[in-house]
């Protein structure tokens, strides 16, 4: 196997995206902290609960579309269903605009309890951001399973950061949160419009007229993915909400920044399921137990063992992260290790989250998710009046560490996968199957 099929392969397109996440986080983390040091530390917490409003209602615009589209397309391509596969298309614009007219109704209720200090203008943009940010969850979903997963990587994760940075350097003052919330809105909006044509124009390859729509099994499915991804992905923003209304807007920034160093780490994780999760999905379509844990056990070696260097390497310079940010923040450093830990957990436990949806157990993960979140949400004061912002550390590493523990452990004794690290211990015992694993990925 030269190096020209190892980089057609996933291991090589897992280096690409992973190059791609550095790059796109490197950006994000210069554009977040150049934000907190023109805002302040005080100005900087009031952006966070904005920011943190418009990423948690893009989640629930995006309804799970996202996961629904990497769960069928695949199979619909598979069986060459072209009119499962045109239906799927068109059911998910039209549940798009349905619950962005929805949507705007509960984001309205929230807006006035969390008393956002923003005028109408700026509600409008904030919106605005909610929408375009969660239709681009769609749109990247499509560009995955058409084989564009790094240009939909470039465009979204790096060159929208790098466009929003851009133009905030050339806005030599805004002292306000909403002026960048105006900026991210509007930035976004280009980065959209190439992908749609690019995805549009490879999507004629694969729809025809003629569709057939799988209404209740896709409504379902769709709406209990959101739930998973609200209660999975968004509930740092959940908890910055929540804890807006207890904290002053310093601690709430420490909160929101431990978050983003920490997510550092999940950049190889993330970068690693991104381009495994399609071969993941027909692996478990084929009911090919076998190679699914090899895909799982490949996936979780590749990005535990960054994960774990970067964790150590954060934690070492986390005084210098935190004063990027703020000089208010570095006394904080305590809870950046928190969620540092809790991060690294999710990391090494694998694809749990992804397997579970593939395998049909989406409810129950839903159940488990939901029911460890509760119990952190419902601690949470309790633990800020004992420990401060600390508290919100310690609910954080309760809510990622129990559920990722409890699902490892399901897939193992029910599906006979092993997602976790722990997996990577076979490769040990059996030293040449490494090569041998590499081999039937690149093949499969």
């Amino acid at each position: 196997m030269n190096i020209k099929n190892i980089f057609k392969n996933s291991v090589g397109e897992s280096i690409l995206a992973f190059g791609l996440k550095i790059g796109s986080a490197l950006v994000g983390f210069y554009m977040f902290a150049m934000i907190a040091s023109k805002l302040g530390s005080s100005e900087f917490g009031d952006f966070t609960v904005m920011f943190s409003v418009v990423m948690f209602f893009s989640t629930l615009n995006s309804c799970g579309l996202q996961s629904l589209i990497i769960k069928y397309f695949p199979r619909y391509e598979v069986a060459k269903d072209s009119e499962l596969l045109s239906g799927l298309v068109f059911f998910s614009c039209v549940v798009f605009i349905f619950i962005s007219v929805v949507n705007f109704i509960l984001f309205s209720a929230i807006y006035e309890y969390l008393n956002l200090p923003l005028d109408n203008t700026a509600k409008s943009y904030m919106y605005l951001f909610v929408v375009s940010f969660a239709f681009s969850h769609v749109l990247i979903a499509l560009m995955r399973v058409l084989d564009k997963t790094l240009l939909g990587l470039f465009l979204r994760d790096f060159l929208w950061r790098v466009l929003v940075t851009i133009l905030l350097l050339s806005c030599l003052v805004y002292t306000v949160a909403s002026d960048v919330l105006v900026v991210m809105s509007l930035s976004i909006l280009p980065i959209i419009l190439v992908g749609l044509v690019i995805t549009v124009r490879q999507l004629s390859r694969h729809i025809t007229i003629s569709n057939d729509i799988a209404l209740k099994k896709w409504s379902v499915e769709s709406s209990s993915f959101c739930l998973i991804l609200v209660v999975s992905s968004a509930d740092i923003y959940i908890y910055t909400m929540l804890i807006s209304q207890y904290l002053d807007a310093v601690e709430v920034g420490v909160f929101f920044t431990s978050i983003k160093i920490a997510e550092l780490i999940n950049l190889v994780f993330i970068s690693v399921a991104l381009v495994f999760s399609t071969k993941i999905s027909k692996a478990i379509a084929s009911k090919n137990t076998e190679l699914t844990q090899i895909l799982c056990r490949l996936a979780v070696l590749i990005a535990g063992l960054p994960s774990i260097g970067f964790a150590f390497l954060i934690f070492a310079m986390s005084p210098f992260l935190l004063q990027l940010f703020s000089p208010e923040y570095v006394e904080y450093s305590e809870v950046l290790f928190i969620v540092l830990s809790a991060v690294l957990l999710n990391a090494l436990s694998g694809v749990t989250g992804l397997v579970m949806q593939l395998t049909g157990k989406h409810w129950l993960l839903l159940i488990l998710q939901s029911f460890f979140l509760g119990i952190a949400i419902f601690l949470c004061p309790f633990f800020m009046d004992l420990f401060g912002v600390l508290g919100v550390g310690y609910a954080y590493f309760l809510s990622k560490g129990l559920w990722n523990i409890v699902v490892v452990i399901y897939l193992y004794k029910v599906e006979k996968i092993n997602t976790s690290f722990l997996s990577v211990g076979f490769y040990f015992v059996n030293k040449n199957e490494i090569v041998n694993d590499f081999k039937r990925i690149s093949l499969s």
